[in-house]
């Protein structure tokens, strides 16, 4: 009778958690949750007008321990916290047991930016039943990402700034190289007594600096493309804003009267096969160097030197300003 009766006590202990997440004697079972995975995009861009991007998590959740019986009352609960704060919470309800998986998923609105997703699976121990319980957490990384501009903005504004320096810009290169252009369109002769009038002609027709103007042009759009990707921002843009100021420094203190230098970049200039008496003057070292200097600037700044950043920041932020007015009304016509 009394075998019995213990019989129907366990049978009855074992019910109450449903098929024996039960046992009279404490700690004697555990049952641990386990995340197999976290699938996540780990980047989303934003459409345009959007200010959040739907993100859908997925976790893989399994159990793992020694209860030897098919849990079939006690759900295990799953939350998705976003940057350490709970947005969602889930339940898997039984049954299931040691070694089943589950996918739970939901989905997530992000702003731009940043984001850390952490998934949580808790089962609770259950100690009246001898039954021990876990908690697992996984994350993951999820950036969101501005819309792509209709038009790559600065690229645009890059260019439209290389139409209005084209004309000075080819006033000096066309000399550099020859007079081809001006010669082929009849105004060489025009072009030679310009110069003159500056006194620039020399500078123009023997000086490596009178290059600058065209890398200004390049650089440009080499600034413009960096912005629009953010790829070397500053490093792109203070060559840029060190190439304009070259070629106007250089022409400038040419034309006061900064004599020239000899120094092996002469002779490596005439071995080039540059024109005639090609020196390079203090002035065309003064206009090298801008860029140079300003160039070593920039890529501090994208190193995250703080210094260099400081000093970089407002000069970057009023080119960005520059190119993007320049681009507004191309933008504008083509949105």
């Amino acid at each position: 009778m009394k075998r019995v009766l213990l019989a129907l006590a366990v049978a009855l202990a074992v019910a109450l958690v449903g098929g024996a997440e039960a046992k009279v004697y404490s700690g004697k079972y555990t049952i641990k949750p386990q995340i197999q995975s976290v699938e996540a995009p780990s980047e989303v861009q934003l459409e345009k007008g959007q200010t959040t991007a739907d993100v859908t998590v997925t976790a893989t959740i399994t159990w793992t321990g020694n209860y030897p019986y098919t849990i079939k009352r006690t759900p295990t609960t799953v939350t998705f916290a976003v940057d350490g704060q709970t947005v969602d919470t889930k339940t898997i309800n039984p049954p299931y047991k040691l070694g089943d998986t589950r996918t739970v998923s939901t989905t997530l609105k992000l702003t731009e930016g940043k984001h850390t997703i952490t998934v949580t699976a808790k089962f609770p121990d259950l100690p009246q039943y001898g039954i021990t319980g876990g908690t697992a957490t996984q994350s993951v990384e999820v950036t969101v990402v501005a819309p792509k501009p209709a038009i790559p903005t600065h690229l645009a504004g890059a260019v439209v700034k290389d139409l209005l320096l084209a004309v000075p810009a080819l006033m000096l290169l066309d000399p550099f190289m020859g007079y081809p252009l001006s010669d082929m369109l009849g105004y060489k002769t025009d072009l030679q007594n310009f110069l003159d009038d500056l006194g620039l002609r020399e500078f123009a027709e023997n000086d490596v600096g009178a290059v600058l103007p065209a890398m200004v042009l390049a650089t440009d759009l080499l600034a413009g493309w960096g912005l629009d990707h953010n790829v070397m921002p500053n490093t792109l843009s203070m060559l840029d804003v060190g190439t304009m100021a070259g070629a106007v420094v250089a022409p400038l203190l040419y034309a006061l009267g900064v004599g020239d230098v000899e120094n092996p970049l002469v002779d490596l200039a005439q071995e080039l096969g540059l024109e005639g008496s090609a020196v390079i003057t203090e002035a065309s070292a003064v206009g090298l160097a801008l860029p140079t200097v300003s160039t070593v600037l920039g890529y501090l700044a994208d190193k995250g030197v703080a210094t260099a950043a400081q000093i970089v920041a407002p000069v970057v932020k009023a080119l960005d300003q520059l190119l993007t007015m320049l681009a507004s009304p191309i933008a504008g016509y083509l949105a």
